[in-house]
């Protein structure tokens, strides 16, 4: 939801926006003397005036069905409750700027706990047939991470798809054939271990995944190992190798 009153609502570092926009929208924020808090945000962005620069669509694809191409973006909403300081719940979602469908929706919990912290989160995304997509996306991700001395910390996550579009689906669409109903399946895990403090962020990144090939008989998997280091205010640095299975 920041991104809805950004300046540049691009990630990274590489991407400005250009044109003029109009955000509005409206935000209710509760917070007690006990650690209770609650925030509500909904709103829209219109461009104005000049090019839009999600609507100029390059080779990989950034803008394309991101709710910011049209004149008037997709609506968007969040919500946050905070029953107790270390423990919170959040939803947000994204809807047609005409139908008024839902497009995406996102719901987590976060706990932390002394040195713990520990983060589920459920995500559904209807079909992105512009981005590569041609089915409904859904899964769970169950993330944790330990603090260590001197500012290092070990993370991890796991994400299960529960739509089941790694497995055979997308062959049959394109191919013919027959869908089996296969339970849920992981569909990626990742470890890092990084260290972070004011000036300096320092990541080791090992994550595994399924590559959604929409016209091979099976599906396959990606390793990768990632290095990144971040100098806050002067940029930052990545080195990654993968590897496929055949």
């Amino acid at each position: 939801m920041k991104m809805l009153f950004s300046n540049n609502k691009f990630s990274g570092y590489d991407r400005i926006e250009g044109g003029t926009r109009a955000n509005y929208g409206v935000r209710y924020t509760f917070r007690s003397h006990y650690g209770q808090f609650a925030s509500l945000v909904f709103g829209q962005s219109r461009q104005l005036l000049g090019r839009n620069s999600f609507a100029a669509y390059d080779f990989v694809n950034t803008g394309r069905d991101s709710g910011l191409e049209t004149r008037r973006s997709d609506y968007v909403a969040s919500a946050t409750v905070q029953p107790v300081q270390n423990l919170s719940f959040t939803t947000r979602g994204r809807f047609d700027n005409k139908s008024f469908d839902l497009k995406r929706v996102d719901v987590s919990a976060t706990s932390t706990f002394g040195i713990f912290s520990t983060q589920v989160t459920y995500s559904r995304i209807a079909p992105q047939p512009e981005q590569g997509f041609i089915f409904r996306r859904e899964g769970v991700q169950f993330a944790s991470s330990i603090r260590l001395p001197w500012n290092f910390y070990v993370a991890g996550s796991v994400v299960f798809d529960m739509d089941r579009f790694l497995s055979d689906r997308a062959y049959v669409a394109v191919n013919g054939g027959t869908y089996k109903n296969t339970p849920w399946r992981m569909a990626s895990s990742g470890l890092a271990l990084g260290y972070q403090d004011e000036c300096t962020l320092f990541t080791i990144t090992y994550s595994r995944a399924y590559s959604d090939y929409v016209t091979t008989t099976k599906n396959r998997q990606t390793s990768a190992i990632m290095v990144k280091l971040e100098l806050k205010d002067l940029g930052d640095i990545n080195v990654s190798r993968r590897s496929e299975d055949k």
